[in-house]
């Protein structure tokens, strides 16, 4: 909750009382703060070797966090892709979700990678537009 309180203190310029109401900008700070946290403790996890898990915190308890943090992470892709056309949404997930290289993509796709680079720069050019970066929401 300092964090939360100090974050505010710190970015209080930022506040725009015509987008939102105060309570609301606030609530937004605590959930990218706990947000924060969830990414470090499940990273912190994965770092550690599984038996040194179990031993501090229960093998059950990693999954289930890496679960839960996969399944939030994955429903707020899913909401911010929704926007994009299925072929351009299609090549997001094969690039950034599961990593595949572009000359695999282009195989699978039967697709040029010329005309791949170019959905995938129209593809980010509307997510930035759909999704700007805030002042308020880059807290760190």
């Amino acid at each position: 909750m300092n964090d939360v309180f100090f974050a505010v203190w710190e970015h209080i310029d930022s506040y725009d009382s015509t987008r939102n109401p105060f309570a609301n900008w606030i609530g937004g700070i605590a959930r990218l703060k706990a947000l924060d946290y969830k990414r470090k403790y499940a990273n912190r996890l994965l770092e550690t070797s599984w038996e040194n898990a179990q031993h501090t915190t229960g093998i059950d308890d990693a999954i289930e966090l890496q679960t839960q943090f996969d399944e939030e992470f994955s429903e707020e892709t899913k909401q911010m892709l929704s926007c994009l056309k299925p072929q351009d949404r299609e090549l997001f997930i094969k690039l950034y979700v599961e990593e595949k290289p572009f000359d695999e993509i282009s195989k699978e796709m039967n697709t040029n990678k010329p005309v791949l680079y170019n959905r995938l720069f129209r593809s980010k050019k509307k997510l930035r537009a759909l999704f700007p970066k805030t002042k308020s929401m880059n807290i760190t």
